[in-house]
């Protein structure tokens, strides 16, 4: 499987944009979860999805991984966090903030596989159904009324 090669995002505007519209359903999705621990893995998961899947679409990378999951997770959040929990004394509360380390770990790893499975699905053809029809009896690699 190996490392994904390094992306080239596009610069400037685009780019700009497409953070920008990222982040604003990212940071929404935060504040109405409320709860830390869950943004942080759902973002992990998503990211990890996204870097599997989206070597081959770099705008796909600048507003859903940049833009969305930088604005869902925090980093800052988290910190102060464990920074409280240390100060009132609260090693089982620090424990918790600390197990988050490895739960995002494993999340991020589901999402690598998740999106490496759903890239070889499309590239199998399921993508292709996805965007202009329903599978034939001959199976998903197929579309009805295709020729093939």
């Amino acid at each position: 499987m190996g490392v994904p090669r390094p992306l080239r995002p596009p610069r400037g505007t685009t780019a700009l944009l497409l953070v920008a519209l990222g982040a604003v359903p990212g940071a929404l999705l935060r504040w109405r979860l409320g709860d830390l621990l869950t943004a942080n893995l759902l973002g992990s998961l998503l990211i990890g999805m996204l870097v599997a899947t989206g070597s081959r679409f770099p705008r796909a990378v600048l507003f859903g991984g940049v833009g969305f999951c930088g604005a869902l997770t925090s980093y800052s959040t988290w910190m102060l966090d464990l920074e409280r929990a240390l100060r009132s004394g609260g090693a089982a509360a620090a424990g918790g903030v600390l197990a988050a380390v490895p739960a995002g770990v494993a999340a991020a790893a589901a999402g690598l596989a998740i999106g490496r499975l759903a890239a070889t699905h499309h590239r199998r053809g399921v993508g292709r159904w996805l965007r202009r029809g329903r599978p034939c009896r001959r199976g998903w690699g197929r579309v009805c009324g295709d020729g093939a």
